[in-house]
């Protein structure tokens, strides 16, 4: 499984295109910190998206998911430093790991496919 660097002046564009492909897909995010372990944020809910906002004296990305307006969940990581995609052998994205100057661990895993449609009502 290949993991690739993603450089910080292609962050902002990177996690753009990256939340287009996998906006409403299940995800789920865990936290990884030498103090409290690993801690499940976000359990197998939708992407909103993924972005940076990398102006200012404090850059940070912001990770959003949930069913719709007003029931999403957000993670924020300030000071990123690393920014890494793991992909199966199959080109798919698995697992999106951003390293922060604390040295904490955010890891999306990206669960794949659509959300199951509503079953078709017998008439």
């Amino acid at each position: 499984m290949p993991t690739i660097e993603i450089p910080p002046s292609q962050w902002t564009s990177f996690l753009d295109d990256l939340s287009r492909t996998h906006v409403d897909e299940p995800v789920s995010v865990d936290i990884l910190r030498e103090d409290i372990g690993a801690q499940t944020e976000i359990h197998h809910l939708p992407l909103g998206g993924i972005g940076a906002d990398l102006k200012g004296p404090s850059a940070s990305i912001a990770i959003s998911a949930g069913p719709g307006p007003g029931e999403s969940i957000s993670h924020v990581i300030a000071d990123p430093t690393a920014l890494r995609l793991l992909r199966a052998d199959s080109g798919e994205d698995e697992v999106l790991e951003i390293e922060a100057a604390d040295r904490s661990r955010t890891l999306v895993y990206f669960e794949g496919g659509a959300w199951p449609t509503e079953p078709a009502r017998s008439a």
